[in-house]
C-alpha cells in the first residue's frame, strides 16, 4: 500500500493564478448592513456595494480604486487614511461623515446628500459632484486658493472674450437710400 503524502504547504502555480484572478474580480455586496462595522487595512479593488447600509461605520487605511458605491446609507461614517481612485458614489446619504487624509481623486457623485459632513485633508482633484446637496459641508486643508484663482481668471477673462465675440460679428452697414 503505497503511503499519502503530506500535502505541499507551497502554492502550485495553477492554483497561485486562480487566486491571483478570484483577488481582482469584483467584489459585490446587495442588500448588506455594515452598520457600526470596523474595518483597517483592507484593499478592495473593484469593489461594487448596491443598496447597503454602513452607518457608524469606522473604516481606516482603506483602497477603494474603481469602487461603485450605488444606494448606500453611510451616516455618520467615519473613513481616515483612505483612497477611492475613480470610484463612483450614486444616491448616497453620507451625512454626518467625517473623511480624514481621504483621496478622492477623479472621483464622480451624483445624487448625494453631504449635508453636516466634515473632510479634513481630503483630495478633490478632479472630483465631478452633480445632484447633491452640500448644506453645511466642512472642508478643512483643502487648497481652496487654486479654485479662488480659477474663478479669478474666469471674470477676468469674461470682458475680453465679450470683447472678442462683439468685434467677431458681422457688421451690417445701412445703406442710404438715394
Amino acid at each position: 500500500m503505497a503511503a499519502k503524502r503530506a500535502p505541499s504547504k507551497r502554492a502550485r502555480p495553477a492554483e497561485a493564478a486562480a487566486a491571483a484572478r478570484r483577488s481582482e474580480e469584483r467584489r459585490v455586496y446587495e442588500d448588506r448592513s455594515f452598520d457600526g462595522a470596523r474595518l483597517s487595512n483592507v484593499s478592495l479593488r473593484g469593489l461594487v456595494v448596491d443598496d447597503a447600509d454602513a452607518s457608524g461605520a469606522h473604516l481606516e487605511n482603506l483602497a477603494l480604486d474603481d469602487a461603485v458605491l450605488d444606494d448606500l446609507s453611510a451616516k455618520r461614517l467615519e473613513l481616515r487614511n483612505a483612497a477611492l481612485p475613480k470610484a463612483r458614489l450614486s444616491d448616497c446619504d453620507l451625512r454626518g461623515a467625517r473623511l480624514e487624509n481621504v483621496s478622492l481623486e477623479r472621483v464622480r457623485i451624483s445624487d448625494a446628500s453631504l449635508r453636516g459632513a466634515r473632510l479634513h485633508d481630503v483630495d478633490l482633484s478632479r472630483v465631478v459632484v452633480t445632484d447633491a446637496c452640500i448644506d453645511g459641508l466642512v472642508i478643512d486643508g483643502f487648497a481652496i486658493d487654486e479654485l479662488v484663482e480659477a474663478a479669478r481668471r474666469a471674470a477676468e477673462a469674461a470682458p475680453a472674450r465679450a470683447r472678442r465675440a462683439a468685434a467677431a460679428k458681422p457688421r451690417v452697414q445701412k445703406r442710404s437710400s438715394r
